[in-house]
Order: C-alpha cells, then sequence, then structure tokens
C-alpha cells in the first residue's frame, strides 16, 4: 500500500499540470477580481460592495419616485444580496402603500423587483400582498372583475351559461348548528286537580329555551367564486357545495375567513387564508354592486378574528 502511495506521489511530481487542474479555482470579485473566501456567499468583496451599496439609498428614491426601474437601477438591484434585494421590495412597498391603495405601476414596479433580484414568494409574499390589488385595479379600470388563471386544476369544472370563473382557493366549510340545553327560568306555581286525570296549573310561566351554537365541519376542497355562484368542489370523501349568490343574504371576512348567512337561514363559515377571504369578500362586494365601498369596507374590517 505504501508504494502505491509513493508511485502516485512521483507521478503528481513528474506531471505539474496534472497536479494544478486538481486543485479548487478560488472564488474572486466579479468586480475587481479580489480573492474571497471559499464560503462566501457573495459575487462581490467588501469593498465593492460597499460602492454597490451606497447607490442603493438615490436608486430606491428614483424608482419611488418615477414609479419605474431604468436599466441602471435593473443592475444595481442585480448586484444586491439577497437580504437587501428584501428589504428593498419592502421599503418601495411601504412606501407605496401610504395611500392605502397599489395602482398598476406600483404593482409593476414591486413585480419587477421581484424578478430581478429573483426572490421567491416566500421571501415577499407577493400573492398575498399584490394581488388583491391587482383584481382591485382591474375592476377600476374595466368596472369588472378579471378573468381568473389559476395554477389549480380547474378544467373538468362544469360551468353554466354565461357563468365566468373570478377566484378560487383552497377552503373548509363549517356549518353552524344549534342544540337545545334546556329551560331558564320560569315558576312552578301551584296545581290544582279540577277532575281525575285533569289540573289547572295557577302561577305558573315557563322560562326561555337555552339554544348553544356551534360550528361543524361539513366540507372541503376547492372553493370557486363565479359571477353567478360559490362552488365548492369537494376533496374525496366529502361533498359539494353550491351555493347560488342570489341566495346569499349576508356576508363578512374576518383573518381566518369568510361568514355566510343565506336566505333558508343557513350560516357558513369558510375557513382560508387571509388574503385569500379578502378577495373573495371585494369579489362579492362587486358582484353584488358595491364595489365603490369596497375599500372602505376592507379596510374597516382588515385585522377581526
Amino acid at each position: 500500500m505504501a508504494g502505491i502511495i509513493l508511485w502516485a506521489a512521483v507521478a503528481l511530481l513528474k506531471n505539474p499540470e496534472r497536479r494544478r487542474s486538481t486543485s479548487p479555482k478560488p472564488k474572486t470579485c466579479a468586480l475587481c477580481g479580489a480573492r474571497l473566501s471559499p464560503l462566501s456567499s457573495s459575487k462581490y468583496c467588501r469593498r465593492c460592495y460597499s460602492r454597490i451599496k451606497a447607490q442603493f439609498p438615490e436608486v430606491q428614491q428614483k424608482i419611488i419616485q418615477t414609479k419605474s426601474i431604468d436599466d441602471n437601477a435593473s443592475q444595481i438591484i442585480k448586484k444586491l444580496s439577497k437580504k437587501d434585494a428584501i428589504k428593498l421590495f419592502e421599503d418601495v412597498y411601504q412606501e407605496f402603500m401610504k395611500d392605502s391603495e397599489l395602482d398598476i405601476d406600483e404593482i409593476e414596479v414591486l413585480g419587477k423587483i421581484q424578478e430581478i433580484a429573483s426572490l421567491s414568494e416566500e421571501e415577499v409574499k407577493s400573492l398575498e400582498r399584490l394581488l388583491f390589488y391587482v383584481l382591485f385595479t382591474s375592476a377600476k379600470k374595466f368596472n369588472m372583475l378579471p378573468p381568473f388563471n389559476s395554477e389549480i386544476d380547474l378544467k373538468n369544472v362544469v360551468l353554466r351559461e354565461n357563468e365566468a370563473i373570478h377566484y378560487a382557493a383552497l377552503a373548509t366549510f363549517y356549518e353552524l348548528r344549534k342544540s337545545r340545553k334546556g329551560y331558564r327560568g320560569g315558576m312552578g306555581g301551584a296545581s290544582v286537580e279540577l277532575s281525575k286525570g285533569f289540573a289547572l296549573q295557577i302561577g305558573a310561566h315557563g322560562g326561555e329555551m337555552e339554544e348553544e351554537y356551534y360550528l361543524v365541519e361539513s366540507s372541503s376542497g376547492v372553493l370557486l367564486i363565479t359571477n353567478q355562484r360559490l362552488l365548492l368542489l369537494p376533496g374525496e370523501g366529502k361533498r359539494l357545495v353550491n351555493l347560488p349568490l342570489d341566495k346569499i343574504v349576508y356576508y363578512r371576512y374576518y383573518r381566518n375567513g369568510l361568514e355566510i348567512f343565506s336566505d333558508n337561514e343557513k350560516a357558513y363559515f369558510v375557513k382560508m387564508k387571509f388574503y385569500e377571504a379578502k378577495i373573495f369578500y371585494f369579489c362579492l362586494r362587486v358582484l353584488f354592486g358595491k364595489f365603490d365601498e369596497s375599500l372602505k369596507e376592507l379596510g374597516r374590517v382588515d385585522g377581526e378574528e
């Protein structure tokens, strides 16, 4: 074994080119060529990245003022670290949201920052933050809800004549049930027997029936909102829910879902993500002709459980 190792070492000494080819290529700064640590996650040395960051405030301010991203800004964004790119997205978003609304130019800018910096949905929550305003801006401009393009497979959904899907999301349906707990209050009074098997109760009055309300999970799956109904496409072993819009008499959204009452006195709670409950609520308001009040209403109940 020692001989094999010895002859391998001799072979390397005789062939230096082969020896050099086995050494890893050093990592260097993309701008100045300075050597970087093999463990460095940055493409740039500290000095070069400091110069890049020095341009950051001016670029950010220009993006906010012009609501656009030019070639220079694009190049700077590409060079930002993941942490600084996320901060740029967050700062621009917060600045645009000072009027509690995002217009189409602001949405496009935020989308470009995410694309240029290769930021994921998890890193900036773009779907949660921007999708509602995409719908709102479209409704405001065209006075109608836009067509819905979903990653969820909806090709097997059978729609009625002139029916269009506006949104879809995973949801769990709960129905409000009630049970009788008994009577509260009331007095027994006195019983006077008038004849065999018949008595008159004197001074008695009945109490109030006590009822307890509770939620029961009734189904789950993909909930669609169309211009005609709410339709729950059930998961395996679950039941379909089909609720026409003209049967809905009340609806309200919360941080964990949507509350719906129908004209047959049935009450539902639909559990879903907060931003999706917000979108369903907005779609309902537009479909019921209450578009102008939507943002005011959304702001008023925002954050309730």
